[in-house]
C-alpha cells in the first residue's frame, strides 16, 4: 500500500501531539507448540501430523496459519488455518492436522507457522519453524508437470461488431497428476487482460490428458497483439514446473472504444476526526466514478502507518447511477484499542470490465484518531548508524527520553513508507530498499503519559549489495550420451538463486538451463562450458563460467546379440529378435545371410526360407544407427541347416 509522504514529513519534524489510550499495539504471542509425530513413513500410504499451538493476545488472535514444506523439492502440503479447540482467542489452544501424500518427496519437511495477526491488525513479525519432520518412503514424483503440446485457435480475431473467443488446448503429463493449468489473455500495450482461469480436462487423465479453455475478448477492447500466457504448472504433490509460458500471440482487429481505466470525478470522507477512547468509530467513504465501459467495484482500506494496523478493507457498493457513471460507498470501522494518530483512507487502483486500470493507489483522506490520556514530554531526535547498502544493518540511536524510564518502540520507513514488521532497534537492508532513503521513528511510551514519536533524518539512498562467488567446475565424460554436471561453487551471502546456461564452443545452447546437460550429436568436436549466474534481490547479479571440457567425442551404442525364432524348414519364416539397443531410440536395419553370403533383398526383420536355402545355415546381421553415436552391427548365431 502507498501512503501519503507528506504526513511522514510532518511527523519527522514535530513531536506527535496525539494522546493515545490504545490498549493493544502488539501482535499475538505463542506460549507453546507441539508437533506429533515427527517421523513419518509414506511408503504404503499417506501420513498425517498434528500441530498444536497456544496463543495469547490482549484483543484476540486471528486464526493462525500453518503449512508443511519440503525445501529440497519445493513441495508443500496442508496450508490453512488452525482451529480453536480450547480457551478463547485471547488465550487459547489451536490445532490443525496436515497430511503428506504417498509419493511425496522424502527427507526433511518443515512445519512453518505464518506471522500471527490479531483482530486489530497487529502482527507478530516473522515466520516460525515449529518442527522438522523425517519422512521416509520411496518418492514416486519430485518433478512438476510437462507440457507435451499446445494449440491456440484462432490467432486472428475481429471485435469490431462483437466479442471474439479463442480456444487454448494443452496436453500435460505428470507421474502423480497435474493440477488444473491456468491461462490468461493479456495486452501488453494497455495492460488489459481477459479470461484468466483454470483449464478443463477434456480427455485422458490428470497424468496424461488434454486440457482446454475458451476465453473471450470483449468488443471495445484494445486491438493489436494479445499474448496467451500459461502460468507455472503444479501437480497434486506440490511440484512446480517453473516459469510462465507464452503459448501464442493473437492479432486482434476492430475499433477499440475503451482503452483507459475509470476516472474518479469526486470523493468524500466523513468524519475526518474520530475518538476511540470509549468505543469503535466509523468513517464513510464516497466516490463518484466514470468509465466508458463500466467500472469494477472500487476497493478501499484504512491504514495506520506507524503500527501497520489496517481495517475495513473491501469493495465499495454502488448506491446511485450505473457502473459507467455512479456513486459508490463503503463504511469502515476503527475498533476501540486500535492505534491512535494518523490513519490513511486509501483507494486501490481502479479497474473496469475490460481490464483497463487507472494506475496507482490514491490517498482519499487522512484521519486524526484520538483517545484521551495525559501527555508525555519529550524532545530528542533519533539518529541512524550503519552503511546504506543491501545486506548491511542500520541501528537506531534513540537519544534521551524523559521522564525516565520510557519504553521505546521502533518503526523503520522506506522513503517515508512504513516497512512492515521492521519494529526492532536495528534493521537489515533488503532489495526493496534500493534507491530509497531509510528513516526510523522512535516511539516513547510511559504509563499515564501521551505516546510521543520522533523520526530521524533520512539516510542516503540505499545501494545494491555485492555477491561473492567462486568459479564453477564440471564433472562427467565429454562423450555423446553422457551427462555433464555443474558444481556451482560457493556463493554468499546465502541464499543465492542460481541459474545455468550451457555453451557449445562459446555459443549458448538453447533450452539448457539446468545444473546438468546430456551431450548430443550437435556437440561432437566442440568444447562445453557452463555459466552459473547468481541472483539475490538487492545484490548485483554475478556470473561465473567454468573452464571448457575437451572436444566432445561420438557416443557408443550399447547392443545385444540378436537371436532367431522360427522353424528352419523351406516355406517357414524366421524372425529376428534384435535385443535391446540403447540409448533409445536406435534406428535398426537388417541383412540376412545364407551360409555367410548376403541374401539379395533380404533386409526385413523376418525372412521366408526358400529352396535355395536347403542344407544351408541362415544368420541375420542387425545394424544400429543413431546421430552422434558410432554405427554398430551384431550378427546372430547361425540356424541349423535348412530342411525341405
Amino acid at each position: 500500500m502507498t501512503f501519503c509522504l507528506a504526513i511522514f514529513t510532518i511527523l519527522s519534524l514535530v513531536t506527535a501531539p496525539v494522546a493515545s489510550a490504545a490498549s493493544d499495539m502488539t501482535g499475538p504471542v505463542m506460549v507453546s507448540s507441539a508437533v506429533t509425530p515427527k517421523s513419518l513413513n509414506i511408503a504404503t500410504g499417506p501420513a498425517s501430523v498434528k500441530v498444536t499451538v497456544r496463543l495469547t493476545d490482549q484483543t484476540g488472535a486471528d486464526e493462525p496459519v500453518v503449512t508443511l514444506g519440503h525445501d529440497a523439492s519445493g513441495q508443500s502440503q496442508g496450508f490453512g488455518e488452525m482451529t480453536l479447540v480450547s480457551g478463547t482467542t485471547r488465550d487459547g489452544t489451536w490445532e490443525r492436522t496436515m497430511t503428506i501424500p504417498q509419493g511425496s518427496a522424502t527427507g526433511t519437511w518443515r512445519v512453518t507457522l505464518f506471522p500471527l495477526d490479531d483482530t486489530l491488525g497487529n502482527t507478530s513479525t516473522g515466520f516460525q519453524t515449529l518442527a522438522t519432520l523425517n519422512v521416509t518412503g520411496t518418492p514416486s514424483d519430485v518433478t512438476g508437470p510437462v507440457m507435451v503440446s499446445s494449440t491456440v485457435t484462432p490467432k486472428s480475431l475481429n471485435i469490431a461488431t462483437g466479442p471474439a473467443t479463442v480456444k487454448v488446448t494443452v496436453r500435460l503429463t505428470d507421474r502423480t497428476g497435474a493440477d488444473e493449468p491456468v491461462v490468461t489473455l493479456g495486452h501488453d500495450a494497455t495492460g488489459q487482460s481477459q479470461g484468466f482461469g483454470e483449464m478443463t480436462l477434456v480427455s485422458g487423465t490428470t497424468r496424461d490428458g488434454t486440457w482446454e479453455r475458451t476465453m473471450t475478448i470483449p468488443q471495445g477492447s484494445a486491438t493489436g497483439t494479445w499474448n496467451v500466457t500459461l502460468f507455472p504448472l503444479d501437480d497434486t504433490l506440490g511440484n512446480t514446473s517453473t516459469g510462465f509460458q507464452t503459448l501464442g500471440t493473437l492479432n486482434v482487429t476492430g475499433t477499440p472504444s475503451d482503452v483507459t481505466g475509470p476516472v474518479m470525478v469526486s470523493s468524500a470522507v466523513t468524519p475526518k476526526s474520530l475518538n476511540i477512547a470509549t468505543g469503535p468509530a466509523t468513517v464513510k467513504v464516497t466516490v463518484r466514478l466514470t468509465d466508458r465501459t463500466g467500472a469494477d467495484e472500487p476497493v478501499v482500506t484504512l491504514g495506520h502507518d506507524t503500527t501497520g494496523q489496517s481495517q475495513g478493507f473491501g469493495e465499495m457498493t454502488l448506491v446511485s447511477g450505473t457502473t459507467r457513471d455512479g456513486t459508490w460507498e463503503r463504511t469502515m470501522t476503527i475498533p476501540q484499542g486500535s492505534a491512535t494518530g494518523t490513519w490513511n483512507v486509501t483507494l486501490f487502483p481502479l479497474d473496469d470490465t475490460l481490464g483497463n486500470t487507472s494506475t496507482g493507489f490514491q490517498t482519499l483522506a487522512t484521519l486524526n484518531v484520538t483517545a484521551t490520556l495525559p501527555g508525555l514530554k519529550a524532545t530528542p531526535t533519533p539518529t541512524v548508524s550503519g552503511t546504506a547498502k543491501v545486506g548491511s544493518t542500520l541501528t537506531a540511536v534513540p537519544g534521551t527520553w524523559l521522564p525516565a524510564p520510557v519504553a521505546l518502540a521502533y518503526q523503520w520507513y522506506r522513503s517515508g513508507v512504513a516497512i512492515t514488521g521492521a519494529s526492532l532497534p536495528s534493521y537489515k537492508l533488503t532489495a526493496t530498499d534500493i534507491g530509497k532513503t531509510i528513516t526510523v521513528r522512535v516511539k516513547g511510551k510511559k504509563a499515564g503519559f501521551t505516546t510521543t514519536s520522533k523520526t530521524s533524518a533520512p539516510t542516503i539512498a540505499v545501494t545494491a549489495g555485492t555477491l561473492k562467488a567462486t568459479t564453477p567446475t564440471l564433472s562427467g565424460t565429454a562423450k555423446v550420451g553422457s551427462t555433464l554436471t555443474a558444481t556451482s561453487g560457493t556463493w554468499s551471502p546465502v541464499p543465492v538463486a542460481l541459474t545455468y546456461q550451457w555453451y557449445r564452443s562459446g555459443v549458448a545452447i538453447t533450452g539448457t538451463n539446468l545444473p546438468s546437460y546430456k551431450l548430443t550429436a550437435s556437440d561432437i568436436g566442440k568444447s562445453i562450458t557452463v555459466r552459473v549466474t547468481g541472483k539475490q534481490a538487492g545484490f548485483t547479479t554475478t556470473s561465473k563460467t567454468s573452464a571448457p571440457t575437451i572436444a566432445v567425442t561420438a557416443g557408443t551404442l550399447k547392443t545385444a546379440t540378436p537371436t532367431l525364432s522360427g522353424t528352419t524348414k523351406v516355406g517357414s519364416t524366421i524372425t529376428a529378435v534384435p535385443g535391446t539397443w540403447s540409448p533409445a531410440p536406435v534406428a535398426l536395419t537388417y541383412q540376412w545371410y545364407r551360409s555367410g553370403v548376403a541374401i539379395t533383398g533380404a533386409n526385413l526383420p523376418s525372412y521366408k526360407l526358400t529352396a535355395t536355402d536347403i542344407a544351408k545355415t541362415v544368420t541375420v546381421r542387425v545394424t544400429g544407427k543413431k546421430a552422434g553415436f558410432t554405427t554398430t552391427s551384431k550378427t546372430s548365431a547361425p540356424t541349423a541347416a535348412v530342411s525341405r
